[in-house]
């Protein structure tokens, strides 16, 4: 939130006259005006439930699960049987040997031995396929979520540090101005600081406007109205916690949705080349009839029934059948290479991610072993040095400047080891709390 009109009017009231207005009493109202938050906090668990409630993306893979199933039930039952009605009456005037007739006819398509079960089983694999689809929706929607969560709160975290140096930079302008009043200070050091305060108030716009923007994603995952209110993000940590590479290796090419649906398809055309070769053999029709003849000579009804047997002849192996054949084939072989190359790659994903995960908890264990407590005391030594006439003012700055870079750096490499330990249950395509792991010591 930007802060209001009264704070912008009471920053310039104190640049323009430090006595009208105190440093300290501007520097408290922006920052209630820039953290007020009246939604409540928004927890990373409770928004995963939300998203997979709610997401349409989601609610449509399972519909496209149940439309497969049906398909799946209906693949191996025969075809309609074919019924055929004749009436052949004499419509001649003229008297003739012409017999009417009335024909009731029965058919029905029996395919080769083997044909509807292979059909059942192929449409098995497409349920298959259409379930791992799902899984892999529902693991990207969480993967989203994951990320959009922290990246809120990495920003929020931002803004607070943002205005905390405006703080620091409100106090540097109220010194540097008694300094100069004393005559012991130079003007230009008020007009860099005022610079470096009007720095911080466009980063915040900045922030403001990336707010918004995160929040906007985080309410279409959610199927919510723009209307709807999502409260700032909780903190939320993860042990520090070093996984073993085969481990997770192994648990990806059990539990990888993608990998299940890359074998379903190859499945799939290795049961499509079998049923590619049942077509060598005919299918059978086999007809029953009933037929009634009107004698109009002999002055007497006749009847009788029929039965018949028909098939296909399959003449064209070689030009139709062999070649459909060879090309389920070939996909089921295009569908196999593709899955190992998957598999390579999930694995150099694992490989890559790991390396990430331990450099970020490094990274975050150099910060907290006294990086920020150091830089802090440094930017405290530096201003009491300053405000007793004794110190540099461009030192000064450079110290503020290089405690809020240190207290971002920090948050980012915290808020990157959350987005890449999701990253990695993504790879993996498990929880990750389902896996051992070596804690720190």
């Amino acid at each position: 939130m930007p802060p209001t009109s009264s704070c912008s009017e009471d920053i310039v009231n104190f640049l323009i006259n430090p006595s009208m207005v105190s440093a300290v009493s501007i520097s408290h109202l922006c920052i209630q005006d820039v953290r007020r938050e009246s939604s409540p906090l928004l927890q990373l668990g409770e928004l995963v439930k939300e998203v997979v409630k709610r997401n349409p993306n989601l609610q449509a893979a399972q519909q496209r699960i149940q439309a497969a199933e049906l398909a799946a039930l209906r693949a191996g039952v025969f075809s309609d049987p074919m019924v055929t009605i004749m009436s052949d009456q004499n419509q001649f005037r003229t008297p003739s040997d012409f017999t009417p007739m009335m024909k009731y006819e029965l058919a029905q398509l029996i395919p080769f031995p083997g044909k509807l079960h292979l059909k059942g089983k192929i449409a098995e694999q497409t349920v298959a396929l259409k379930r791992s689809e799902e899984i892999t929706t529902l693991r990207e929607l969480i993967l989203k979520a994951k990320k959009l969560y922290f990246e809120l709160y990495f920003n929020q975290v931002a803004r607070q540090i943002n205005t905390k140096n405006q703080e620091i930079v409100l106090n540097i302008i109220g010194d540097s101005m008694a300094l100069y009043k004393a005559g012991t200070g130079g003007y230009e050091e008020v007009l860099k600081a005022q610079t470096e305060k009007q720095g911080l108030n466009e980063q915040l716009v900045m922030l403001e406007a990336e707010r918004e923007s995160i929040k906007a994603m985080l309410r279409a995952i959610l199927n919510q109205p723009s209307t709807y209110s999502l409260g700032d993000a909780e903190e939320h940590w993860s042990s520090e916690c070093y996984f073993n590479y085969i481990t997770l290796e192994n648990a990806a090419l059990d539990n990888r949705s993608e990998l299940q649906g890359m074998q379903a398809m190859v499945d799939e055309q290795r049961l499509m080349a079998e049923l590619a070769e049942r077509e060598f053999f005919p299918d059978v029709t086999v007809s029953v009839g009933y037929q009634r003849m009107n004698n109009r000579f002999m002055g007497r009804t006749d009847s009788a029934w029929t039965a018949s047997i028909s098939f296909n002849v399959p003449i064209w192996i070689e030009q139709r059948q062999l070649r459909e054949v060879h090309e389920a084939e070939r996909l089921a072989q295009a569908n196999s290479d593709a899955l190992e190359g998957m598999k390579a790659m999930i694995k150099s994903d694992i490989r890559q991610l790991t390396a990430k995960i331990e450099s970020a908890q490094e990274r975050i264990a150099i910060y907290e072993s006294g990086l920020l407590s150091k830089s802090e005391e440094t930017l405290a030594a530096a201003t009491s040095k300053y405000r007793a006439d004794r110190g540099n003012f461009f030192i000064l700055l450079d110290t503020q400047r290089q405690l809020k870079n240190i207290e971002l750096g920090y948050m980012q490499a915290k808020v990157e080891k959350e987005i890449l330990l999701a990253e990695l249950e993504r790879a993996v395509g498990m929880n990750l709390k389902e896996i051992s792991c070596t804690a720190a010591e």
